[in-house]
């Protein structure tokens, strides 16, 4: 079991406004960071005084929001939480829980993102490589399995109840916006358009389940020409 007191501070969404962030009718102004490994920290009772760390120095730094993955695909990867399409470990899930609260108690919000387009921490490599009917990293954004597979990823982690505060995902103010991947690319089709469709496909499926939050691509902003470095050109994205 997941049970400890929580302590709820984040009670309303960060909206946008035209290109301004906004909290409880004001402005929402902030300083940012990353930390990918929280999830996989708390799944281990023994680690969650380092996610604590984290998280209470960024707080006490007046950081107010944290980018952590909400994905970990693979029975390979230490602590994953999808272990095969649709199976997840359920001490993984409450480190999820987990990190949330702490974030909710230090009026902190997160940013999460849904699958990593690289191999780290299974990616959409190990997506493909559970289907049968591709090779490609690439096929990702196209495989019928790889897609119905990531959809349903995206209704588990949304609809997922914490157990500590019994807020439902997609009603949790502490997540700032979703991303639907870490740096997606596809490279084979360097139009862009392959995956102009999935993100086009999936954004309205996931608006679908959770109209409230913020939603982000994830992509680093690479454009198809008159780029500073050459292989920025043929990243599709």
């Amino acid at each position: 079991m997941c049970f400890v007191q929580a302590f709820s501070k984040n009670d309303d969404f960060v909206e946008t406004r035209g290109i301004e962030f906004y909290l409880n009718d004001k402005p929402f102004h902030f300083i940012g960071t990353n930390c990918y490994y929280l999830m996989v920290y708390a799944a281990d009772q023994n680690l969650r005084p380092h996610v604590d760390q984290v998280l209470e120095d960024a707080a006490a730094m007046g950081i107010k929001v944290v980018r952590t993955w909400a994905f970990n695909d693979g029975e390979d990867q230490w602590n994953a939480l999808q272990t095969a399409p649709g199976e997840y470990q359920e001490n993984v899930f409450c480190g999820l829980d987990y990190v949330l609260e702490k974030a909710n108690s230090l009026n902190l919000r997160l940013i999460l993102p849904l699958v990593n387009n690289w191999d780290d921490y299974g990616g959409m490599n190990q997506y493909v490589d559970w289907s049968s009917t591709v090779t490609k990293h690439d096929d990702f954004y196209t495989d019928a399995n790889t897609k119905q597979w990531y959809k349903h990823h995206i209704q588990t982690v949304l609809n997922r109840e914490n157990t500590i505060n019994g807020r439902i995902y997609k009603q949790d103010p502490t997540i700032f916006s979703w991303e639907l991947a870490n740096e997606p690319r596809c490279s084979s089709d360097a139009s862009g358009q392959r995956l102009y469709n999935w993100i086009s496909e999936m954004s309205a499926y996931l608006k679908s389940i959770d109209p409230s939050h913020l939603l982000s691509i994830g992509c680093e902003g690479f454009y198809n020409e008159n780029n500073p470095l050459n292989w920025m050109d043929n990243q599709g994205t």
